[in-house]
């Protein structure tokens, strides 16, 4: 790992566990964020130069908040587009399913740590001018598992502050063979075939486990919100920073920036 990484998971560790924090307020929450999103990246299979894509994201979530525990089912998505000031066009599609679970640190208040699964998909297309139909598509697809730490904090009496930071520790990783969009196995003799057969399952058996020598997927996010009224509902700001970094022949890295506006629909009735 290099030391841009370290600094980012030292920050980010730093930043939550600095503070006595009260804990978030008991219920169940339907929560969706949407916004705008930037994605910094460099994908080696295509190119050796780092672009800039901007698009929008959203963000699908319940969580379910109780005396010591906290449970969250989370769903992001993003599409974002380079910029003209190439030849060729990255249209960048972006997707995660993640499960977490944590419970709260005796002693330190409001502070939960845990862990967490997901399920991540990030497909890359190129098109335009010099680009080969037969290499536009990469990509990297990962299930992971990893671990997590979060606060609340209150901010007067209406407003709160969320922090969250997540590492993922054991990974399953599928990249694409050198020069085309298909894994190795469905390039050997005998093997492929132009109508795709049995190409998905070539695919899902492709992957590689990792750790975080090769696969690092790790995730910043602060977010504040306002009561609204005496139902339990909020409304806020949201930031989610991201960096992942694929290894290999032919890496792939990236920083994707997520800035909007929050809701959060309490389902539990009045506080």
């Amino acid at each position: 790992m290099n030391l841009f990484l370290y600094k980012i998971i030292v920050f980010c560790c730093f930043g939550t566990l600095s503070s006595t924090l009260l804990a978030q307020t008991k219920g169940d929450y339907l929560n969706a964020s949407v916004g705008y999103i930037n994605h910094h990246f460099n994908d080696a299979r295509h190119s050796s130069i780092f672009r800039n894509a901007g698009g929008v994201g959203g963000i699908l979530q319940y969580e379910a908040v109780r005396d010591l525990e906290i449970h969250r089912l989370q769903l992001q998505v993003a599409l974002a587009t380079t910029h003209q000031e190439f030849a060729s066009v990255s249209t960048n599609t972006h997707g995660t399913l993640r499960y977490e679970y944590c419970r709260a640190l005796t002693g330190l208040q409001g502070v939960y740590v845990g862990g967490y699964v997901d399920f991540s998909a990030l497909l890359l297309e190129r098109s335009g001018l010099w680009t080969d139909p037969g290499a536009a598509l990469s990509y990297v697809l990962s299930s992971s598992l990893g671990g997590l730490i979060r606060y609340s904090a209150p901010l007067g009496e209406s407003w709160s502050v969320n922090t969250a930071a997540y590492l993922s520790l054991l990974n399953y990783v599928v990249r694409p063979a050198f020069g085309f969009p298909y894994p190795a196995s469905f390039l050997r003799d005998g093997r492929f075939s132009f109508n795709l057969n049995g190409l998905a399952g070539d695919i899902v058996q492709s992957g590689i486990v990792q750790t975080l020598d090769t696969f690092v997927n790790t995730t910043f996010s602060a977010e504040i919100t306002r009561d609204v009224g005496d139902s339990g509902h909020k409304v806020g700001l949201l930031y989610v920073g991201n960096y992942l970094f694929a290894g290999g022949t032919k890496p792939f890295f990236g920083v994707q920036n997520f800035a909007g506006i929050s809701f959060h629909y309490n389902l539990s009735g009045k506080q």
